[in-house]
């Protein structure tokens, strides 16, 4: 803590690990001593009120109503949160509309990017958690209005967050997101194979080059790396003719198929014919605006 004027104006608080049950043992109601000097005058402390202190630590003010506190993760250090610190970071964390510019370009494109399968925790934490951002927490007394007119007002604690502006954030840029998922593509989404795969190839050919003893090595390795990028590019445009082209062949399969029914139906009885409503006769012969769609799905979901 800071003391200025013989009161705490603001603490500085660095979350080096948030322990979870399994952390504990199989036990949570079992004690844990505290440390230090004065740690035999004090009764231990269980699971549940590691838990609470979260939750009980961060409420010191002072007489100025003025004192903040200032949170931030460790670098380069990984994390993992219990469920219960959802709710600790929903009343004490920080959102996305407290980024500048340059970091919420970076956190749109993070989460745009990000996936953990299984992860309860929101987006923010998980930005804020790997790329060691900061952020500063205030909290005040309040009038709040009753709502039953027979009683005085109430007295609530009104929280408000903010960016720290001092702190020099560019390991968030998008560039460097970018980096970071080359260095761990365990955490892009599945459905982004392509951009994995290229990752992954970059990371490959960045360690090879750095092997070559003499410039004619290092100009060979550049040579395969360049064939090999190449022959990839060709085999992925040839993957998408050839599904290109088995859409289109199932395509045209489906109109001969439609064709063929319509000619069936054209030489059946008239009076069957004309018993088929104009509607439903109208839908099936309009290939060019309905076909591949099933309209009965369309009238149903419109009702």
């Amino acid at each position: 803590m800071h003391v200025s004027q013989a009161y705490y104006t603001h603490s500085t608080y660095q979350i080096l690990k948030v322990l979870r049950p399994s952390d504990w043992g199989n036990d949570l109601n079992r004690l844990q001593s505290f440390s230090g000097p004065e740690s035999q005058n004090y009764p231990g402390y269980s699971y549940w009120d590691y838990q609470g202190a979260w939750f009980n630590t961060f409420t010191y003010q002072n007489i100025e109503n003025k004192h903040s506190c200032l949170f931030f993760f460790k670098k380069n250090k990984t994390y993992s949160f219990p469920i219960w610190f959802n709710r600790f970071w929903s009343l004490i964390g920080p959102n996305e509309f407290i980024l500048p510019s340059p970091i919420l370009e970076g956190f749109k494109f993070f989460k745009s990017k990000f996936s953990q399968p299984n992860s309860t925790m929101p987006m923010t934490l998980h930005f804020f958690s790997k790329f060691a951002l900061p952020w500063i927490f205030q909290w005040r007394f309040e009038f709040v209005k009753n709502n039953n007119q027979a009683f005085p007002p109430l007295l609530v604690r009104q929280g408000s967050i903010k960016w720290w502006d001092a702190y020099d954030a560019g390991a968030a840029h998008k560039t460097q997101i970018q980096n970071w998922f080359s260095k761990n593509p365990q955490f892009l989404l599945p459905l982004d194979r392509e951009t994995t795969q290229f990752l992954q190839q970059r990371s490959t050919n960045a360690i090879l080059l750095a092997t070559a003893k003499n410039k004619d090595a290092y100009i060979k390795q550049l040579e395969d790396t360049l064939s090999q990028i190449k022959e990839g590019t060709s085999s992925s445009s040839d993957k998408k003719e050839v599904s290109s082209k088995k859409k289109t062949e199932k395509k045209s399969k489906k109109k001969i198929s439609k064709k063929k029914k319509q000619v069936s139906s054209s030489s059946s009885d008239s009076s069957s014919a004309a018993s088929i409503s104009t509607e439903e006769d109208f839908a099936q012969s309009n290939e060019d605006d309905c076909f591949g769609i099933d309209l009965s799905k369309i009238e149903e979901s419109q009702l």
